[in-house]
């Protein structure tokens, strides 16, 4: 079970898939100037709220003698910005790996680069990446937070060719030989009596 203080560590859940969202490209970098002094700087497209891009209070620049404090900022122009391919998938947890009458928890998955569009759902996974929280609305005083928990998904192992196996009686090879030695000469008849076995009124 995930707990806060698991947030913002690596962790590695056993899940299934239960949605898949659209694939979407997502801006994760942007460039912005200070107004007053001109300085430029990168900032990085935050995740925990879903991917804006949170302005400093003041002026980042360094250097000079007195530091600016200007607080406005202004997007310099350009065609694009760097961006990425972004999924985000609801993945539950497995029902054999919870205690008997727990109700399955569910969490969303973000997927980024070539993890886009890996598994569908229904799949089995073992997902392995950072857990996140993301805040659905901005924090209003008096108001009930409204936080979600999500990972940020480094790798995914599907586990759907994992196949149960079959335990078959020692002489049954055996069997087989003989059956079909019967009807080496018309093996058509040989076919008819075994779907007559499974259903008669064919």
């Amino acid at each position: 079970m995930l707990r806060s203080a698991d947030i913002n560590t690596l962790i590695s859940i056993n899940v299934t898939i239960v949605r898949v969202g659209a694939v979407m490209i997502r801006e994760v970098l942007r460039e912005y100037e200070c107004v007053r002094c001109k300085h430029k700087f990168t900032l990085e497209g935050d995740i925990s709220a879903k991917g804006s891009f949170l302005l400093p209070t003041v002026c980042p620049s360094e250097g000079s003698q007195k530091k600016c404090q200007s607080t406005s900022f202004q997007q310099v122009e350009k065609d694009i910005g760097e961006c990425r391919d972004y999924q985000e998938v609801k993945a539950q947890e497995k029902v054999g790996s919870i205690d008997v009458g727990s109700v399955p928890s569910s969490l969303l998955v973000v997927l980024t680069d070539d993890l886009v569009d890996c598994c569908k759902p229904g799949d089995d996974a073992v997902i392995t990446g950072v857990l996140r929280q993301r805040w659905n609305r901005n924090p209003v005083p008096g108001a009930r937070c409204d936080l979600e928990l999500l990972v940020e998904a480094l790798g995914v192992k599907l586990r759907n060719e994992q196949k149960a196996s079959i335990s078959l009686p020692s002489n049954f090879k055996k069997d087989l030989a003989a059956f079909w030695g019967r009807y080496r000469s018309n093996p058509l008849e040989g076919r008819n009596v075994i779907i007559k076995s499974i259903c008669p009124e064919v």
